[in-house]
């Protein structure tokens, strides 16, 4: 459960290098991580 939103977020980090997404991804991170 926590290696799939890891990767995602590598993956997105690649794919969409940009500051607003990086933000959305480090809060569904973090809700991830809550859950």
């Amino acid at each position: 459960l926590y290696l799939t939103p890891v990767a995602y977020f590598l993956l997105a980090r690649f794919t969409t290098p940009k500051a607003a997404e990086e933000a959305r991804l480090q809060r569904e991170l973090s809700e991830a991580q809550v859950v």
